[in-house]
């Protein structure tokens, strides 16, 4: 099964957060979570073969990429692919969790 389709099965149990994948020696986010990382960070996006929408960034700008969704309050998740899809990074806002709103674009702010 590909990270495609794993992504797909993670985030009916995980739909509150924003999903990102390390694959190799990049994070790439799929479907709506793309477009939340595309529009906070300016990164491009791209569509996979099966016309899924992709944003990804170098292993190297996590710190950074967490720093700055913690600060929007942004629920996150990051899985390792290389480590049976386990989670590597976690942020969980609870009630303050801006998250269904960034899914909409307005988490700017």
């Amino acid at each position: 099964m590909g990270v495609v389709n794993m992504a797909k099965d993670i985030k009916k149990v995980h739909p509150e957060y924003v999903m990102m994948y390390k694959v190799g020696n990049f994070v790439q986010a799929f479907g709506k979570d793309a477009y939340v990382i595309s529009y906070v960070f300016g990164y491009a996006l791209r569509a996979t073969k099966d016309n899924i929408q992709t944003c990804g960034f170098p292993k190297n700008a996590i710190p950074k990429v967490m720093s700055k969704l913690e600060q929007k309050k942004i629920n996150f998740i990051i899985v390792y692919t290389r480590n049976n899809y386990e989670v590597d990074e976690e942020n969980d806002n609870k009630n303050l969790s801006s998250t269904k709103k960034c899914y909409f674009f307005s988490c700017i702010t």
